[in-house]
């Protein structure tokens, strides 16, 4: 993407490789440390939903101490989001092959939607009367519905992501994109894709069979919430694999392009290429001819 390659011309190929390991690193251990401690928080101060075993990811920010907390932990986690997926938009987004960059450029608009999403129910967290409302003993502010059109685009437009970038994942042809790290993180994807359908499906059913009270019902579906976002931060945490692959494997490519063997016969051919093979002569490219056949 032209617009992210201003922000990398001036980064070294290790400066790089750190933001990719680094990055989705960082935004997994925001959000954790950001629950964690409006969790904490909201425990001590005996804040809980008395009727509830287990809370809502967002009432531990609705009041108290732990909303500045919850608001500037989040806001810090959109950003590392962001900063993520513009890491990823420039070493993988080139890499896939013409025909797929159509639905590879969807998938990271919707991952940039649900970096704003997460920023908007960090930034506008419930409002601070929030277990009123569940109550049914204070009416809805503007807060709670900002915050819940945040929440919904995080999570829907990650799940959309996810599932449109496995799609284009199982239908490029190239190489490094077939090795068995990438495999593996992308078994977690599909994992984490499949977590919350599977939950709500269980969700539903308990519910059904149980027949239990409010809080008890509140609290199901909070633990819902936490796996599904959870899963969410899990599926982009994986990403941090696909980006190293195609990092380290493009740089080991460019020294076997211009090394030349001990005797001086010229240039080593990468690996594999060979005779009747498919020629890669480089990470960043697709076997001769792949294009073509795909666009036929």
């Amino acid at each position: 993407a032209p617009w992210t390659a201003s922000m990398f011309a001036t980064m070294t190929p290790a400066m790089e490789l750190a933001l990719a390991n680094g990055l989705p690193l960082l935004t997994a251990a925001a959000a954790g440390c950001t629950i964690a401690a409006c969790y904490a928080i909201t425990t001590f101060r005996n804040e809980l939903p008395p009727d509830a075993f287990w809370p809502q990811i967002s009432l531990l920010g609705c009041d108290g101490p732990q909303r500045a907390v919850f608001r500037g932990g989040f806001v810090a986690t959109a950003v590392l989001l962001a900063a993520s997926i513009a890491v990823y938009v420039r070493v993988a987004l080139p890499r896939f092959e013409r025909h797929l960059q159509g639905r590879a450029n969807i998938a990271a608009a919707l991952a940039f939607l649900s970096a704003i999403g997460l920023g908007l129910l960090g930034g506008v967290p419930l409002q601070r009367n929030c277990v009123d409302v569940l109550a049914g003993r204070a009416p809805l502010t503007a807060d709670s519905a900002w915050h819940q059109l945040g929440a919904s685009a995080f999570f829907l437009a990650s799940w959309a992501h996810g599932a449109l970038a496995e799609c284009v994942y199982a239908q490029s042809a190239h190489p490094r994109l077939a090795g068995p790290e990438v495999r593996l993180a992308r078994q977690v994807r599909r994992a984490a894709l499949a977590t919350p359908v599977a939950g709500l499906v269980v969700l539903v059913a308990l519910l059904a069979i149980l027949k239990p009270d409010a809080g008890t019902a509140m609290s199901l579906g909070a633990v819902h919430q936490w796996l599904s976002v959870g899963s969410m931060l899990v599926l982009y945490l994986t990403y941090r694999t696909d980006m190293r692959v195609l990092l380290v494997g493009g740089r080991a490519a460019q020294q076997l392009r211009d090394g030349s063997d001990d005797a001086g016969r010229g240039p080593r051919r990468s690996p594999g290429a060979g005779p009747g093979g498919p020629e890669y002569t480089g990470i960043d490219q697709v076997p001769r001819g792949a294009d073509d056949k795909a666009s036929d």
